[in-house]
């Protein structure tokens, strides 16, 4: 429920009352007092554009079945790690996030695990993917490739290095023409945690890649929530797109408890920060939507945004045949949001502060 409010000194206030049932789109307008034609007018705008506004979101929101079948496999079960500030579970069929915590008594989960059945199909981005697009020396065009486009069990491999907690062959979620091999690896940096990506050319070509981007999942969406839930819940991501210095900070909407900083882990400079406009989840006023850390971004500077200047210079990178690229994120846990430059110093990381 909602009001709004319009009014001038010399005229009187007009006060209306909007009240939306989602499941069966029924409205009821209360309290609507209208001085004159040009106030009418205005008020009948807004109260209609209000209304197309929620019965917009409460269809896409009866539509989540079209989304297709479940995929994601959460019915094989999570395994969970842990380490002095993390505890973490990824899920056995795809080894992404199913839950993001501090190592505490603390319940809260930084990712969208509470949404994690509704998330459940091709299409939508977890923590622990990666996307792509490259081309060959034999081609202008760019290829594009995601982990989230269909899921399958991705290959566990077990590793004798006591620091890696996970790793997984992805070249199942992937297409079969894709020259890549990726393998992506979880593991201990200290109390901390890395998602880290080997990206090896298994062709006999280079391979250039214009994009690579790693999807920043947390729990951004407010959608069904009351503001109370919200703020117990719910995060934002405030991202500082400075190449190697860059970062982006998950803070809780009330303010208040731990802050998750994720970092740049080896050469991964924060490039770009790229809407994930393919996700099936709509956003809109209670979600602004997913954005995923791009690395190099020079496809969609010839593409997508051409002509459009960009925050950093669009780059790319090219891997002879054999040879490998290793790209990822760090994970840090500020103990608040006043101390999120201290643990930026702390990790070594530039700062720059008053």
């Amino acid at each position: 429920m909602f009001s709004i409010a319009i009014g001038t000194p010399v005229q009187e206030r007009v006060i209306s009352s909007i009240q939306s049932d989602d499941d069966c789109c029924r409205y009821k307008i209360v309290g609507l007092k209208i001085k004159t034609n040009f106030m009418k007018k205005n008020c009948l705008f807004i109260i209609l554009f209000s209304l197309m506004t929620c019965q917009i979101f409460a269809q896409l929101r009866k539509n989540k079945s079209d989304f297709g079948p479940s995929t994601l496999g959460i019915r094989k079960g999570t395994i969970k790690y842990q380490t002095p500030l993390f505890q973490l579970s990824l899920l056995n069929s795809s080894q992404t996030v199913s839950a993001l915590k501090t190592n505490d008594d603390d319940p809260f989960d930084f990712t969208p695990g509470d949404r994690l059945k509704e998330r459940d199909k091709n299409g939508f981005y977890h923590l622990g993917d990666i996307t792509l697009g490259i081309r060959t020396s034999n081609s202008s065009d760019w290829s594009y490739y995601s982990t989230s486009k269909n899921r399958v069990d991705v290959s566990a491999i077990k590793s004798d290095n006591p620091n890696v907690l996970a790793a997984a062959d992805l070249s199942k979620s992937l297409s079969a023409d894709l020259p890549l091999q990726i393998t992506r690896y979880w593991e201990k940096d200290g109390d901390n945690i890395v998602m880290r990506f080997e990206v090896k050319n298994i062709s006999d070509k280079p391979v250039e890649i214009g994009a690579l981007g790693i999807p920043m999942i947390f729990n951004n969406n407010f959608n069904d929530k009351s503001l109370d839930q919200a703020h117990i819940e719910n995060v934002f991501s405030d991202p500082y797109i400075g190449k190697d210095a860059g970062y982006i900070q998950v803070t809780r909407l009330q303010g208040k408890g731990k802050v998750l900083v994720v970092v740049p882990y080896g050469e991964t400079p924060f490039e770009a920060y790229r809407p994930l406009l393919d996700d099936p989840m709509p956003s809109g006023y209670a979600f602004e939507g997913l954005h995923e850390w791009m690395v190099h971004s020079k496809s969609y500077a010839e593409t997508e945004w051409k002509g459009v200047e960009q925050w950093n210079i669009p780059t790319s990178e090219i891997i002879k045949p054999g040879e490998s690229r290793s790209y990822g994120v760090k994970f840090l846990i500020a103990s608040s949001v006043r101390d999120i430059e201290n643990t930026l110093a702390l990790a070594d990381r530039p700062v720059a502060v008053k």
